[in-house]
């Protein structure tokens, strides 16, 4: 069995984008909100169909996609 797997930004870069040009000073703040999560085709396209106008691991929450941090080797959702 293949699974696909796929890079998603936690926070969708276009949000990022719109708010940094609204605001330069939140530049530091959104480059720390830079996040990338590895997912399977699956993943993503229920993150695409259930979870329209959210952003951030409220997606994933709302999609009920486990979250894994690899770095604290602990569970996000």
């Amino acid at each position: 069995m293949t699974v696909h797997l796929q890079h998603d930004h936690v926070y969708e870069r276009s949000k990022m984008v719109e708010r940094i040009m609204s605001n330069h000073e939140l530049v530091e703040e959104e480059l720390r909100k830079a996040i990338g999560c590895v997912i399977t085709k699956n993943e993503h396209d229920l993150l695409h169909f259930h979870v329209m106008g959210i952003d951030g691991w409220d997606r994933y929450k709302n999609a009920n996609i486990k979250v894994y941090d690899m770095k604290d080797c602990t569970w996000i959702i």
